[in-house]
């Protein structure tokens, strides 16, 4: 939630979806400006739902926000269609700043 009230003090509007599928279904509907995504959700993984977004024709960009630091975890985030792939810890300025050159 700490990250959902840095974003709000930047002055973004934040909708907080606890699974994938619901993310899913809220991008569907809503066309959101951006997807911050985790890799690691209650109901399965969040390359899966990268892809499927994909594959349903969402074209917003796409954060992967992860603790999982391994290369190969990065390139599969990046391959699956995120456009950008930031792991945990991370410092809440390089991720605005990452979110504002997403929103560009």
């Amino acid at each position: 939630r700490s990250l959902q009230d840095g974003l709000a003090r930047d002055g973004y509007m934040v909708v907080w979806k606890d699974t994938g599928g619901a993310g899913v279904q809220y991008a569907r509907e809503h066309q959101p400006h951006l997807i911050v995504l985790d890799v690691r959700l209650p109901d399965g993984s969040g390359f899966d739902f990268c892809r499927q977004m994909r594959q349903l024709g969402l074209r917003q960009p796409i954060l992967m926000l992860t603790v999982q630091r391994d290369e190969m975890d990065k390139v599969l985030g990046l391959e699956m269609g995120a456009d950008d792939y930031v792991t945990k810890p991370y410092g809440l300025r390089e991720l605005l700043s990452r979110i504002r050159a997403l929103l560009r």
